[in-house]
């Protein structure tokens, strides 16, 4: 057989890191897109919809953003610091 240098096995070995690290980055992003259209298809289905439809999808939305900014407020007020006294 013949044998690697250990220079050549540095350089394998980052290689084949780097093409794993970039595979799995390249699945991540391209992953996150799988749960919803985005900006283009909202608008795009917003346009098919009619008046009553667009309406109630805003109300929807507007209950969804107001049910958020309660929880984050709450949170923000459960979680105080406690100075101990020594």
């Amino acid at each position: 057989m013949f044998e690697i240098d250990t220079e050549v096995q540095v350089i394998l070995f980052l290689s084949v890191l780097f093409l794993v690290l970039a595979f799995l980055l390249f699945k991540n992003l391209t992953d996150k897109n799988k749960g919803g259209g985005g900006f283009i298809t909202m608008g795009a289905t917003y346009e098919l919809q009619t008046k009553n439809q667009r309406a109630a999808i805003q109300e929807i939305v507007e209950v969804k953003a107001n049910k958020k900014m309660e929880e984050e407020t709450s949170s923000d007020t459960n979680t105080k610091w406690v100075e101990k006294n020594e």
